[in-house]
């Protein structure tokens, strides 16, 4: 396996698609988000999670804690930018989005 892995550099053991590694390192994360996550404010932090685990849009959100669509919007833009910053600090290595479809036409 190892000479197979040397000549053509694909590593038998890990195949393509394989999440695994990903998998590994999310859950190294969990602690740091864990602890991300209670550093926030409440109501940020409620807009974070009615956003990224309720998957409600800005204009759900904000409707359902009855606030100004921009406050939602401020909000989620900062408290991203805090999670990022404090994720990078404890190793997490950033990722770049994928382009869209639409760009690449």
């Amino acid at each position: 396996m190892l000479r197979a892995y040397a000549r053509t550099g694909v590593d038998p053991v890990v195949l393509d698609g394989d999440e695994t590694l990903e998998r590994v390192d999310a859950q190294a994360q969990r602690r740091a988000l864990a602890a991300a996550l209670a550093g926030l404010r409440r109501d940020d932090r409620e807009i974070l999670l009615l956003h990224a685990w309720a998957e409600l849009s800005d204009s759900e959100i904000a409707s359902a804690l009855s606030l100004p669509m921009g406050t939602v919007k401020s909000r989620l833009h900062r408290t991203r930018a805090r999670l990022r910053n404090h994720l990078e600090r404890h190793g997490q290595v950033p990722v770049r989005p994928s382009s869209s479809p639409a760009e690449d036409s």
